[in-house]
């Protein structure tokens, strides 16, 4: 697995106080687990609906003011 942040090598690491496994990236030390994960895979879903709507928004306004007599 690649670090997202450095794009170092991921290792997996037990955390024993929680009974859960993460992700440490060897480079940077970044950690990531299914919450962290599932997150950023939510938030990548947000941008991309906000960039589908402002993409909507342009070619309405486009189509808008193709309509305008000259």
């Amino acid at each position: 697995m690649t670090c997202l942040r450095c794009q170092g090598h991921m290792l997996r690491e037990s955390l024993y106080w929680r009974g859960a496994w993460w992700w440490r990236c060897y480079a940077c030390g970044d950690r990531v687990d299914g919450v962290i994960f599932r997150n950023r895979a939510e938030d990548a879903v947000a941008r991309l609906e906000h960039r589908e709507w402002q993409e909507r928004e342009m070619l309405e306004w486009a189509q808008w003011m193709g309509r305008l007599p000259l």
